[in-house]
């Protein structure tokens, strides 16, 4: 740590720094979410704001940010729930398959073998 900084973190107060209040009046916000949010309740804040963007875009307004609609939605209690996974349930599909480079070789010569049948 360099000594400016040093001397400038001992003259600070003890007291840690308080976060200024928001003044922000988000009823607009709110009303816009609640119309998309009224067609299908299913909808996440991303889905949300997607949404909002693009009709936005078509009146010609200030396009919304996506922090701003997360924050909405948590104050208001508009935010899906999360859903947890529950334990001893198997998942809906397994993934990728791996194949090892001799099962690949095994396969390539396989394929090869029939194409040339086929061919002669």
């Amino acid at each position: 740590m360099s000594r400016s900084q040093l001397t400038v973190r001992i003259k600070q107060s003890v007291s840690p720094k308080t976060r200024r209040p928001r003044l922000v009046n988000d009823t607009e916000r709110v009303a816009e979410i609640k119309q998309q949010v009224s067609e299908l309740p299913s909808y996440g804040y991303r889905r949300v704001w997607g949404l909002l963007r693009r009709e936005r875009e078509t009146h010609s307004l200030a396009p919304i940010n996506a922090k701003r609609v997360y924050r909405v939605m948590r104050d208001h209690n508009l935010l899906l729930a999360r859903r947890l996974k529950q334990p001893g349930v198997p998942r809906r599909h397994k993934g990728r398959i791996a194949v090892t480079t001799s099962d690949t070789r095994g396969a390539l010569t396989a394929s090869n073998s029939a194409v040339m049948m086929v061919q002669s």
